[in-house]
């Protein structure tokens, strides 16, 4: 019985491990968050959303909600590179610096900035913002 319970307890210990390996990065949030937004998935949009981007959100209707991830399926770029990635030293926030072409006209060239923080369940985006690009 004793050699179940230890070999249960390590096994959990291995997997617990690998969960927390296993943890998404900021820029593959990042992707999951464009490709719901793509797809104007307003609960799926949700999951990589700050609880205070959420509230911010939820403040409006769910119409508004919906006619907000347009604009902003507008408003970004159609592809996009990750120029770099900063972390904070606590490791409680990170910020994506990327480019992309798109935006209103579809043949833009865009600079971008998303800050993410981290919480219980992974990093969240928490603000993005993107504009057109200086020459």
């Amino acid at each position: 019985m004793l050699k179940r319970v230890l070999l249960v307890t390590v096994t959990l210990s291995v997997l617990g491990g690998y969960v927390a390996f296993a943890e998404d990065s900021p820029e593959q949030v990042y992707q999951k968050y464009t490709a719901a937004i793509k797809s104007k998935n307003l609960d799926e949009l949700k999951k990589y959303m700050s609880k205070k981007a959420i509230n911010e959100m939820n403040a409006e209707t769910p119409e508004m909600q919906q006619k907000m991830i347009e604009m902003i399926g507008t408003f970004m770029p159609e592809s996009y590179k990750v120029l770099g990635q900063t972390i904070s030293p606590d490791g409680k926030t990170a910020t994506l610096k990327l480019t992309g072409i798109g935006g209103m006209s579809g043949n833009d060239e865009m600079i971008g900035t998303v800050a993410m923080v981290k919480e219980d369940s992974g990093w969240k985006i928490d603000s993005e913002n993107w504009s057109n690009k200086q020459p």
